[in-house]
């Protein structure tokens, strides 16, 4: 059964409309704006990006049932804006695409961020653990061997170098825990382009980071 199939069934499963979030995904984008998506709908898209990265990472073959090539696949650079997305949905969602480790850009707008979302997005911040077939991955394979395939290459997973964060429903201690995890990278892997906007900033910590990623840059 494809991963596309198992979306729909597990949607259906739930009484909820399956809309092709995932056919979405062109260019190494995902792009989700102006369109309300319930939670239902986010854990099944992440679980069809969870399956569709396993295939992708356990079959060699481009073009073999169930496989979409790797820019309908992987997620380099996420859109997500005024879609009522929950703090533990975007977590979920963020969660299964920072498995790919392909994630470059961010741009978070209009909704919830919370400590589950900012939780997930400190793990894709920290993240630097070498990659080919997703370790967390590697127990879950369609294969008996529950191994990625001979042939996957280890590399160094890439870097978030673009955040844009606009107009959350967070608070501001949420805000700090954030910066403070910025902060710690900026002399390691900074973020090279930073759009905050909206937000409550007033605070010295913030004022101290966004110094450093003047002089950095």
């Amino acid at each position: 059964m494809t991963p596309a199939i198992e979306y729909y069934l597990e949607l259906n499963r739930k009484n909820c409309v399956a809309l092709p979030e995932f056919a979405l995904i062109q260019d190494y984008t995902l792009s989700l704006n102006g369109v309300y998506i319930n939670s239902s709908t986010i854990h099944a898209l992440a679980n069809y990006i969870i399956a569709q990265t396993r295939m992708q990472a356990l079959l060699t073959t481009p073009g073999s049932e169930g496989v979409c090539s790797p820019s309908q696949i992987f997620v380099k650079h996420l859109i997500i804006d005024d879609c009522g997305m929950k703090d533990v949905d975007f977590a979920v969602l963020l969660g299964a695409i920072s498995l790919q480790g392909k994630l470059k850009s961010l741009t978070y707008a209009n909704c919830e961020f919370g400590w589950k979302s900012l939780t997930a997005l400190c793990a894709v911040l920290s993240e630097s653990t070498p990659t080919g077939a997703p370790e967390s991955l590697a127990g879950h394979a369609f294969g008996s061997s529950g191994a990625a395939p001979a042939s996957t290459t280890h590399t160094k997973k890439e870097h978030l170098e673009c955040l844009r964060l606009t107009n959350l429903k967070t608070e501001q201690h949420v805000l700090l825990r954030l910066f403070a995890e910025l902060d710690g990278l900026v002399d390691v892997s900074p973020i090279t382009k930073l759009k905050l906007s909206c937000l409550d900033l007033n605070h010295i910590h913030v004022l101290d980071y966004l110094n450093k990623q003047l002089a950095a840059n």
